[in-house]
Formats: C-alpha cells, structure tokens, sequence
C-alpha cells in the first residue's frame, strides 16, 4: 500500500501513470505536482508548477503528448482575478502552463481522458453536476498524426 510521503500535501488530486508505476500528487498550497515512485515514494525530477495564484485541483496524465492535464481555480476572488477563474491546463515541464479551457462560473474537476487522447470530459458544477467535453488540438505522435 503506497503511503503520501510527508514532503506532499496529498489530496485528492492526484493521479496514477497509465503503467501504474507512477502518481502525480498535487501540493495545493504550493501549485505544485509531484511525480513519485508507487514503489518507493521517491520524488522523480523537479515539480511542475502553475502559477502561485492558481489553486491546483485534480489531475489526469495524458501519455500521447507526455503531459499533464490538471483542472484549477484562482486563489484569489477579488480584482486581480480573471473573468474566467476556473480552468483546465496543460502542464509540461520547462513550460509555461497553457490554458486549455476556462470558464467564469462553472467549476470542474475529476477530468478523464479519452483513449484516443482527443477529449477530455470533467464533472462540471455551476450549481449542479453535468459533464463537459473539451476537444483537443491535433498533435503529432511519432509518424502518425493524432486529431483533425
């Protein structure tokens, strides 16, 4: 049983490597995600970060592009925020976060990946629950390429 090495704030954001050797936890307090060993519990590299006022949810791996998806909000509700707070990015590392989709009242988190790699569906909330789908840019996969 792999136990949340105490250097990690795990929450429920987190998620396992599609070979099930690796989680990414999420550090809300810090914006970070970590990538561990199941076996050992050892950090691998350095975290990726979001942007300190950005609020860290849940997270999903996304092998065709080596990525993470992770679902956000802002940290702060007052005129420094964005119109649309509630996000979903793409993390890579050495990168800047890149905004995939964001809205101003609704809510996600818990996001899926589809087998293909082209659509992300998340449990949504503004005031109730509904799913969401977001199509993905197409992107290039060894010769093949992936999307329209």
């Amino acid at each position: 049983m792999f136990e949340c090495p105490d250097a990690h704030v795990c929450t429920s954001g987190w998620s396992l490597a599609p070979d099930g050797r690796e989680l990414l936890l999420v550090n809300a307090e810090r914006s970070e995600l970590h990538f561990v060993d199941v076996e050992t519990g050892a950090a691998r590299g350095a975290p990726l970060i979001a942007a300190p006022q950005t609020l860290l949810q849940s997270t999903v791996y996304d092998p065709h592009r080596g990525d993470v998806l992770a679902t956000s909000m802002y940290r702060f509700f007052d005129a420094s925020a964005p119109p649309a707070p509630y996000r979903l990015l793409r993390l890579q590392p050495g990168r800047e976060p890149e905004l995939v989709w964001s809205h101003k009242y609704m809510w996600i988190h818990a996001p899926q990946l589809s087998p293909d790699g082209l659509t992300v569906a998340a449990d949504a909330m503004n005031l109730h629950s509904e799913v969401v789908r977001v199509a993905l840019p197409a992107v290039c996969a060894g010769d093949a390429m992936l999307g329209p």
